[in-house]
């Protein structure tokens, strides 16, 4: 199979005249999943692939090109990142991502030509892209996250959820559950303490903490809550969890239902529609499933899991009472009910341990703090 005619232009310009235009329509190409697959795998592409990986690469890492131009490169790399093919990602993809010098930092951290939502948009390729090709480490990609941020959390939690939001009709679960997961941890006490290999790495540090004579960083627990203030200040303003709360909707309405080609060009939902299963009028009807519809009922409570553990912290650890009140009643009201929801999830996935257990890691139950109990209450929103 040939080249696309788009990827063919791009490697016979020099990277001096390369346009927009050219790499906008590459970006177009490679967003339809098959290109970027046949690009990467047939051998007869392979100096294409190679071709595009530096010039994008070139490009990105010229601070005197156009904002648009570099922002059109980066594209081409998040697009080339869709195909679930690890050795690809962890390969020639990681090693074009470590070759990327400040300029790129500077660009991910200053506002384009049309606003914030184009440094939005670059941010969330670029985290996207580091998750995939890390194998969808969270602690890494949280650093990074936190360095882009200037270690503001709500800022954070905006991109984290955005992540999520935009991804959700893909079906690519490592990648949701990877943010849900990320989410979490940013609730969590133990994620502010920071060892003596981490202190190195760091590249920036929380404005709450200190810095003691030994390997741990420590910090206060009024920091930490003014933390959890800001994580749920920024969801109310924005109204984010009401926007993932709509896309995670959407996405069980396909799962139910449907399933979507490009997802499953991906690899990433080989299973059939749940049916009867993901309606829950007649679910309790349901006497057998297959072990792909078992893993993907497995997929959702690992999903829920995660994501009413961070909202229960959140809770759990916000000292200012007024706050919660203000956040309103619709805010809270869905997650509470997915106290239900995740029963009959746990009762419909039991069967799949006879198959094999599920190998997506579940959040931990956060130790509690008595120091930390200035919330509202000590009863937990969820079962």
């Amino acid at each position: 199979m040939s080249v696309h005619p788009a990827v063919q232009l791009l490697c016979e310009q020099s990277v001096d005249a390369i346009g927009l235009t050219t790499v906008s329509a590459v970006a177009s190409a490679l967003g339809d999943v098959s290109t970027a697959t046949d690009l990467i795998q047939r051998p007869e592409q392979e100096k294409a692939l190679q071709d595009v990986l530096k010039k994008c690469v070139l490009i990105l890492n010229n601070d005197a090109k156009n904002f648009a131009l570099r922002l059109a490169c980066l594209e081409c790399l998040y697009a080339l990142s869709q195909p679930a093919i690890p050795a690809f990602r962890k390969g020639l993809l990681c090693n074009t991502v470590n070759s990327m010098n400040s300029s790129v930092e500077e660009l991910l951290t200053r506002t384009g030509p049309n606003g914030a939502e184009n440094l939005s948009s670059a941010r969330e390729m670029f985290m996207v892209l580091i998750f995939r090709f890390t194998n969808y480490h969270t602690k890494v990609t949280r650093l990074l996250l936190q360095h882009m941020c200037d270690a503001d959390v709500g800022a954070m939690v905006q991109m984290l959820l955005r992540i999520m939001v935009h991804h959700c009709e893909t079906c690519e679960w490592p990648l949701l559950q990877a943010a849900l997961q990320s989410l979490y941890e940013l609730t969590v006490p133990t994620t502010y303490y920071t060892t003596g290999e981490d202190m190195a790495a760091e590249p920036s540090r929380s404005t709450g903490a200190t810095t003691t004579g030994s390997s741990l960083q420590s910090f206060t627990v009024e920091s930490f809550q003014d933390k959890i203030v800001v994580l749920l200040t920024e969801m109310r303003d924005h109204r984010l969890l009401e926007q993932l709360l709509g896309s995670l909707r959407s996405s069980w309405h396909e799962s139910t239902y449907h399933r979507s080609p490009p997802s499953l060009a991906q690899g990433y939902a080989e299973s059939v529609a749940l049916g009867a299963l993901g309606r829950p009028d007649v679910a309790h009807t349901v006497t057998s499933a297959s072990a792909e519809q078992q893993m993907e009922l497995l997929n959702w409570l690992s999903a829920f899991t995660l994501l009413c553990r961070a909202l229960e912290n959140m809770v759990e650890f916000c000292r200012d009472v007024k706050l919660l009140g203000r956040c309103g009643p619709g805010c809270w009201a869905t997650p509470a009910a997915m106290t239900g929801l995740r029963p009959r999830l746990c009762r419909l996935s039991l069967q799949p341990y006879r198959y094999g257990r599920l190998k997506s890691a579940q959040a931990p139950r956060p130790q509690r703090s008595t120091t930390a109990a200035q919330g509202p209450s000590r009863r937990p929103i969820l079962g």
